[in-house]
C-alpha cells in the first residue's frame, strides 16, 4: 500500500503531537517529522515516538543543500537523528550524498533506522535537486535499492511536464521500492498517481502555507478533492491541459461526477506550457505509456487551437480549428469541441429564445483564441452577425477570414454596437479580478454581456455591465454544459448538473476570499441574505439580525427605488417586470461589492440564477417561510404596500399568494442553506435562531 505521508516541521513535541493528531484525523497513513526546525532535546522527541508506535513515522533532518532548514554540520545532524529515531521503529530519511561519505555515517544512520526487533532496517535514502532535472536518476535509484537495500527517494525540478514522465516510469518499474517526485505544478500528477503505480509513498502538507517542497498540496486536497483512498492500479486518468491550470474548477467538478457515478477515475490539473512542441511531446508521452490508463483530457488556454489533432479531430473541431476535449479510445486520441453548442445553449437561455431566433442578432466577440473560434462558429451557424475584436491583429484576421465574420481592431471595441457582447479573453479571471476588457460607458445600450469566465462568478466586466443597465451572464452555465458533454464522451454517462452548480458556486466563493458557507459546507456569519416571498418577514427580521451582528442591513428593493427615483410599484408600471428585474440584478451586483451584514432580497430575485450566484459569493442564503394564509395577512395589513409594492392582481389575493409560493418554492429551496419558519414568532426570536444555526459549534460541542 502506498503511504500518504503528511510532512510536519515540528518545533516541539507539543507542536508535533497537536499537528500529527490533525494528520491522523484527516486520513494520513504516516507523518514525516521534519527535525529541521525542532528546538529541543531530540531524545524527548524519541520518547514521544516510542509511546506512539501504533502510528507510522518518518524522521528527517534535512540539510539546506537539499531543501531543508538545518544549518549544522553532517555529524551533528546524524547525532540528532540517532537520538530521536533509535528504538522508535520509525523510518529514517537520509541524504544519499551524505550516506556515501563514510562508514561511520552509514553505521550511525543504520542504527537510527534499525527496527526494534533487529530483523529489518527502515531506511530511505534520498536525492533532491531543486534547480534542474538530473540525468542519472536511473543509476541513483539502482544504487539505493540494489546496493544499499533502502527505499529510494528522488525528487527533482523538471523543466516542464514532459520531465515528469521519468518519475512516473520509475514508480511503474520499481513500485514500492521507490518514491519519485517531479516537483512544481508540472509534476503534481506524480504525487497523485503514486498510489496507482504502487510507489512506497507520496507526501502532502497539513495546510497550503506549510508545504515543504514545491508542488506539494494539502492532505485535505489529496483525500477530498482527488479521492486518494479510492485510487488503485486500474484507476482511469483524466485531466485538464492548460497554462495556467491552478484556477481551474474542473478537478472539483469531474472528481465529484466520477464519485457520484461510481466510476474508478481521477481527474488532475496538468500544467503544459505553451513553449515549443511541449503539448505534442506530452500527448506522445501519454500514448507511449498505456499503463497510465489515460481516458481523456479537457483542453484550455492556451492550447485549444494548437491541440487541434488534424485527422484525429471530429468534423466540428476541424471546421472550428480548435478542440477543447481529447478522448483516448484505444491508442489514438480523438479531438472534439464541446464549447460551441454549450455557449449557444447558454446564450439562448439567457435571451429566453430558441436557437432559430438568433438569426440576425448582432454580437461582438472579444478574443480570437480557441474559445472565441468555437463561439463564433456556433453563432455563425445560427445566423448571427458577428464582429471579432482580438488583441492580436493577425489572429483576429485569420479567425474572421476562416469563419466569415467581420474583424475589428482591439482599440475599436469601445465603439461596439452589438446587442450582445461576449468576452472570450482571460481578462478579469482569477487572480486578476480587477481587470476588465471594457469600460462602463462602452457597455451602455448592450442587451446582454456574456463573460465566459466563471472564476470569479462576478467579474469586473459583469459588475460594470450591471451598473450600465445590461443583463449579464457569467461562464458557469456554459462551463458546466461543456463539461457534461465531455463527461458523456468519455464515460457514456450523463452527469447530474444541479448539485454541480452549487458545488462550483461554493468553491468560487471560497477562492475569491469569502467563506459564505464556511469550511466543508458549514455556513458562517460573514454575511446573511434573507430570501422568501413578500410578507415572510425579511425586512423586520433583517433589522434584528443586523443588530445582533453589529452591521448594516441593505434592502435591495429600497436600493432599487432609490436608484430609480420612484417606488417599486411605479417602476413596475412604467418599465414592466422585465425592466424591474434588470434593475434588481444591478442592485444585487452593487450590494455584493459593499460590506453589509444582512441583505434583504426581493421575493422574485431567486428566479434569476445569476442573482443567486452573486449573493452566494458573499452570503449564506436563509429562506424565511410561512403558510400562504399568514403571508397574505401580513401583505394585506402592511400600510406601505399600496404605494410601495405592486398590488396583488388576482381577485382573491390568497390564491395569488398560494400560486406564487408554489411556483417559487423550488427556487427558494435550491438557493437556501436552510429555512426558518416565521409564523407566530417575533422577529428577534427568528434572528436569534438564525445566528445560532450559522455560528460554528464550539470545540466542546464538536466532541
Amino acid at each position: 500500500m502506498t503511504l500518504l505521508v503528511t510532512s510536519i516541521l515540528a518545533e516541539s513535541v507539543t507542536d508535533l503531537a497537536t499537528r500529527a493528531g490533525q494528520a491522523w484525523a484527516g486520513g494520513a497513513d504516516a507523518v514525516e517529522v521534519r527535525m529541521d526546525a525542532f528546538d529541543g532535546d531530540p531524545s524527548a522527541l524519541g520518547d514521544y515516538l516510542k509511546a506512539h508506535r501504533e502510528h507510522r513515522w518518518i524522521i528527517t533532518c534535512r540539510n539546506a543543500e537539499e531543501g531543508g532548514g538545518f544549518r549544522g554540520d553532517t555529524m551533528e545532524r546524524v547525532s540528532r537523528l540517532l537520538a530521536a529515531a533509535r528504538g522508535t521503529d520509525a523510518y529514517v530519511d537520509f541524504e544519499l550524498a551524505d550516506w556515501r561519505r563514510s562508514d561511520n555515517i552509514r553505521q550511525k544512520v543504520g542504527l537510527a533506522a534499525a527496527a526494534s526487533d533487529g530483523d529489518a532496517r527502515r531506511l530511505i535514502l534520498s536525492a533532491h535537486d531543486f534547480r534542474r532535472f538530473p540525468e542519472n536518476l536511473d543509476a541513483v535509484v539502482h544504487e539505493i535499492i540494489d546496493a544499499h537495500d533502502a527505499v529510494a527517494k528522488v525528487a527533482y525540478r523538471g523543466a516542464d511536464i514532459v520531465d515528469s514522465f521519468v518519475a512516473l516510469d520509475l514508480m511503474h518499474e520499481r513500485g514500492s521500492s521507490v518514491i519519485a517526485i517531479s516537483m512544481g505544478d508540472e509534476g503534481l500528477w506524480t504525487r497523485l498517481l503514486a498510489r496507482k503505480l504502487n510507489a512506497f509513498a507520496s507526501f502532502c502538507s497539513l495546510a497550503s502555507d506549510e508545504t515543504t517542497a514545491p508542488g506539494q498540496i494539502t492532505l485535505e486536497e489529496m483525500i477530498a478533492l482527488y479521492r486518494w483512498k479510492s485510487i488503485d492500479s486500474s484507476t482511469k486518468v483524466y485531466g485538464v491541459i492548460g497554462d495556467p491550470v491552478a484556477h481551474s474548477m474542473s478537478p472539483l467538478l469531474f472528481n465529484h461526477w466520477f464519485a457520484a457515478a461510481g466510476i474508478n477515475a481521477v481527474y488532475l490539473p496538468l500544467r503544459v506550457g505553451a513553449e515549443g512542441d511541449g503539448l505534442a511531446r506530452f500527448l506522445n508521452g501519454c500514448v507511449e505509456r498505456p499503463w497510465l490508463d489515460i481516458g481523456g483530457f479537457s483542453v484550455t488556454i492556451p492550447h485549444k487551437a494548437s491541440a487541434w489533432l488534424k485527422d484525429g479531430a471530429d468534423s466540428l473541431s476541424r471546421r472550428i480549428g480548435a478542440v477543447n476535449t481529447i478522448a483516448f479510445h484505444g491508442a489514438k486520441p480523438t479531438g472534439y469541441n464541446t464549447d460551441c453548442y454549450a455557449a449557444v445553449s447558454s446564450l439562448c437561455d439567457a435571451l429566453q429564445c430558441e436557437r432559430s431566433n438568433l438569426a440576425g442578432l448582432i454580437v461582438d466577440v472579444l478574443g480570437a483564441g480557441g474559445s472565441a473560434r468555437a463561439i463564433v462558429e456556433g453563432l455563425n451557424e445560427f445566423g448571427c452577425r458577428v464582429t471579432a475584436y482580438g488583441r492580436s491583429t493577425l489572429k483576429t484576421k485569420k479567425l474572421a477570414d476562416e469563419c466569415g465574420v467581420a474583424a475589428a481592431a482591439w482599440e475599436d471595441r469601445v465603439n461596439r454596437r452589438g446587442e450582445v457582447l461576449i468576452n472570450c479573453t482571460p481578462l478579469g479571471m482569477w487572480p486578476n479580478v480587477n481587470e476588465s476588457p471594457m469600460n462602463t460607458d462602452s457597455l451602455r445600450g448592450c442587451r446582454l454581456v456574456f463573460d465566459l469566465i466563471y472564476n470569479p462568478l462576478q467579474t469586473r466586466l459583469l459588475r460594470d455591465a450591471a451598473a450600465a443597465g445590461c443583463a449579464t451572464l457569467n461562464g458557469l452555465d456554459m462551463f458546466i454544459r461543456q463539461a457534461a458533454m465531455q463527461f458523456e464522451l468519455w464515460t457514456g454517462k450523463v452527469p447530474e448538473v444541479h448539485a454541480a452548480r452549487d458545488l462550483l458556486t461554493r468553491e468560487t466563493s471560497r477562492a475569491a476570499g469569502f467563506s459564505p458557507r464556511g469550511e466543508k459546507g458549514k455556513t458562517s456569519l460573514s454575511c446573511v441574505a434573507l430570501i422568501g416571498l413578500r410578507g415572510s418577514g425579511k425586512t423586520t427580521v433583517g433589522r434584528e439580525l443586523a443588530a445582533l451582528l453589529g452591521g448594516a442591513l441593505v434592502d435591495t428593493d429600497e436600493l432599487i427605488a432609490e436608484r430609480a427615483g420612484r417606488s417599486i410599484a411605479e417602476t413596475f408600471q412604467t418599465e414592466g417586470e422585465a425592466g424591474f428585474r434588470k434593475r434588481e440584478a444591478a442592485a444585487i451586483s452593487e450590494v455584493v461589492q459593499s460590506s453589509p451584514s444582512v441583505i434583504s432580497v426581493g421575493g422574485g430575485a431567486v428566479l434569476d440564477q445569476q442573482n443567486v450566484d452573486a449573493l452566494r459569493t458573499v452570503a449564506s442564503l436563509i429562506w424565511l417561510t410561512a403558510p400562504p394564509e399568514v403571508l397574505y395577512q401580513r401583505i394585506s395589513s402592511d400600510r406601505a404596500t399600496p404605494t410601495s409594492r405592486p398590488a396583488l392582481t388576482d381577485k382573491s389575493g390568497i390564491e395569488e399568494v398560494r400560486r406564487l409560493l408554489a411556483e417559487r418554492t423550488p427556487f427558494y429551496s435550491r438557493a437556501a442553506d436552510f429555512q426558518v419558519d416565521t409564523a407566530g414568532r417575533e422577529p428577534k426570536e427568528i434572528a436569534e435562531e438564525i445566528v445560532n444555526r450559522l455560528r460554528p459549534p464550539s470545540p466542546q460541542a464538536r466532541g
